[in-house]
C-alpha cells in the first residue's frame, strides 16, 4: 500500500516532502523546484520513490532508503544527464531534459561521505 509521509521527520536527514537538495558524496543536486518523495513501507523494505524521473531507493529502514534514492539519483545524473544526446534513445533524451529541468549544475563540496535529503523549511547542520 503506498502512502504520503506527512511530517515524517523533524530533521533535514530524514525528510522526504519539499526536498530542495539532495547530497551524494561530495555533489550537491540543488533541484529547481521542492519535490515531494512516496514512502511505502514493504516489509521487510522501505522504499522511497519519486515517480517523475523513475527513481526507487530501497532499504530496511528509511535511512537505508534516502542513501540508496540518493545513488540513485547521482548515478542517473553521471549515466543520462551528463551524456551526448546523440548516444542517447529517444526515451533517455526525455528523461535528460527531465533531469535538466529539475536540478541545477551539481556542485562539489569537499566533505565526509554524506547523503542527505534537505527540505525548505527545515535546518540542517551539514
Amino acid at each position: 500500500m503506498t502512502k504520503r509521509a506527512e511530517n515524517f521527520a523533524t530533521l533535514a536527514a530524514n525528510a522526504t516532502q519539499r526536498v530542495v537538495r539532495i547530497i551524494h558524496d561530495s555533489t550537491v543536486f540543488s533541484l529547481s523546484a521542492p519535490i515531494d518523495l512516496d514512502v511505502r513501507d514493504a516489509s521487510p523494505y522501505c522504499l522511497i520513490e519519486y515517480e517523475l524521473l523513475g527513481l526507487q531507493g530501497r532499504g530496511r529502514d528509511q535511512g537505508e532508503a534516502l542513501e540508496s534514492f540518493a545513488d540513485q539519483f547521482w548515478g542517473m545524473w553521471e549515466w543520462i544527464a551528463t551524456a551526448d544526446d546523440s548516444k542517447l534513445m529517444p526515451d533517455a533524451r526525455r528523461l535528460k531534459g527531465l533531469y535538466q529541468r529539475s536540478c541545477h549544475q551539481p556542485q562539489s563540496r569537499t566533505a565526509e561521505r554524506l547523503t542527505i535529503v534537505d527540505c525548505r523549511g527545515i535546518r540542517s547542520n551539514v
